[in-house]
């Protein structure tokens, strides 16, 4: 097979752009020896599918190949790492096993990788199935495959005949029928592990598709991909690329400073949504310098949480996702209570020190009475699967990301001070009332709220 669309999938010099930073001479002259030494692998990927049109489903009709994507492309999309991500994904997704999960904190921009991805195999591949599932529950995969059924026309008009078990059957039947050619499937939001089962039993093994896989959790995309090496973090973007993608979200008008923009990126963690979140804020506010509003972001805790949780619309979102940052964050801190309620509580006490120094020593035994040394293992394993904190570089303490700490303390003082509230006279909530807006008279008492905090917390979160 001709391997020239592997530089189509790459390339920039052609209708839809695939990098944004206004460097696409050195973009392609950065790629050009990549491409060389892999366009032989990529034609031997593909050269014995057949990529035909298929009757296989018993019906009298069949589909042409298509691209079932419910998200346009982004024409400000910024290409991570210069373009780097997006070939490791395409070489991974081409080369057995064929199953490649994206795995990194919500907000990161995992989904938004996929569909610039699928869009990009699109333009390439146009004889080339492409479909789409969410996975974030059991409905919403099933509503997936129901699609993939209609689309390929497996099921006729009388559809809803067919429950969603048989559905699930006959999708994965389909898709390992090579004669139904060249497919592949972006699995969206596969984070809990409940889940995750059923998608294992119904994701196709085939030679002649391929699965992307996003996820919060590095446990499920290692159980859906069977592979260490299949697993690619997403993580926060360099400062050169949040520059760029700031610059594109704010549009030519607003007068910024270098030193502004800069500031602002850092406080916002380099993560795409809190940039893009924070950008449209600012465009609808209709604001004609960014100063003042990184001096708030940067200065006051209830100001971040205020402005970072903001639901602002995104068409580039799955509907019923939140886009606030905050709220994005704190979906994988629900899946942790769910998974594992004392790693939640953990993770609860950590938020409350210093996030760069979180001491190991003061952790241990702190929590919980029942054999701490290995439930601490086993906590702090599902906390840095789901990237909430990791190992600071003398093993001695744990860091977290400055929006994953604002996102924490914001869901104590909604949730955990409520349930205070009821049950000790209000000794909490009349501490944190009374620190008003002093960031670190707040921070101060919820230290003091510690010692109450963790006699009660099994039983509150």
């Amino acid at each position: 097979m001709d391997p020239r669309p592997h530089n189509r999938i790459f390339n920039t010099g052609s209708g839809t752009q695939s990098n944004n930073s206004g460097e696409g001479s050195q973009y392609n002259a950065h790629f050009q020896h990549i491409h060389a030494g892999t366009n032989h692998l990529f034609a031997a990927s593909h050269q014995h599918f057949y990529f035909g049109p298929s009757n296989t489903s018993g019906t009298e009709t069949s589909a042409r190949p298509s691209c079932v994507v419910p998200f346009i492309r982004d024409p400000q999309f910024v290409d991570p790492r210069r373009g780097q991500l997006l070939h490791e994904i395409h070489d991974k997704c081409f080369a057995p096993p064929q199953r490649v999960a994206l795995v990194g904190l919500g907000g990161m921009g995992k989904s938004q990788l996929a569909i610039e991805f699928c869009r990009r195999i699109e333009e390439a591949f146009p004889h080339m199935w492409v479909f789409w599932v969410h996975a974030s529950s059991r409905r919403r995969f099933e509503q997936g495959y129901r699609g993939i059924a209609e689309a390929t026309k497996m099921i006729s008009c009388d559809y809803h005949r067919i429950n969603e078990t048989n559905v699930l059957r006959m999708v994965r039947s389909w898709l390992c029928d090579r004669r139904n050619g060249r497919w592949l499937m972006v699995v969206d939001n596969a984070d809990d592990a409940g889940v995750a089962e059923l998608l294992s039993d119904h994701l196709p093994q085939s030679p002649n598709g391929s699965i992307l896989i996003t996820s919060r959790s590095r446990d499920v995309a290692y159980e859906l991909t069977g592979y260490y090496s299949s697993i690619v973090d997403v993580g926060p973007m360099d400062e050169r690329d949040a520059l760029t993608l700031l610059t594109h979200k704010l549009g030519p008008t607003l007068s910024r400073s270098t030193a502004e923009t800069t500031k602002l990126i850092r406080a916002l963690d380099y993560m795409p949504l809190a940039i893009t979140q924070v950008a449209t804020f600012i465009r609808q506010a209709r604001l004609r310098t960014i100063g003042r509003f990184t001096d708030e972001l940067c200065n006051d805790d209830l100001d971040q949480a205020r402005l970072l949780d903001r639901n602002l619309p995104d068409s580039r979102r799955d509907s019923e996702a939140s886009n606030a940052i905050l709220t994005t964050l704190q979906v994988s801190f629900e899946l942790v209570r769910k998974q594992m309620p004392t790693a939640a509580l953990l993770l609860s006490l950590m938020s409350l020190f210093h996030r760069d120094r979180i001491p190991k020593t003061l952790l241990f035994r702190r929590y919980r009475t029942d054999d701490p040394r290995e439930a601490s293992f086993d906590d702090i394993h599902t906390l840095m699967s789901f990237s909430l904190i990791e190992e600071s570089e003398d093993g001695q303490h744990f860091t977290m990301r400055r929006l994953v700490q604002i996102s924490i303390r914001r869901w104590l003082e909604l949730h955990y001070f409520e349930a205070v509230e009821l049950r000790e006279g209000n000794f909490a909530v009349i501490l944190m009332r009374r620190a008003g807006r002093n960031r670190l008279r707040r921070l101060l008492f919820l230290r003091i709220c510690v010692s109450l905090y963790m006699a009660l917390a099994v039983n509150t979160l």
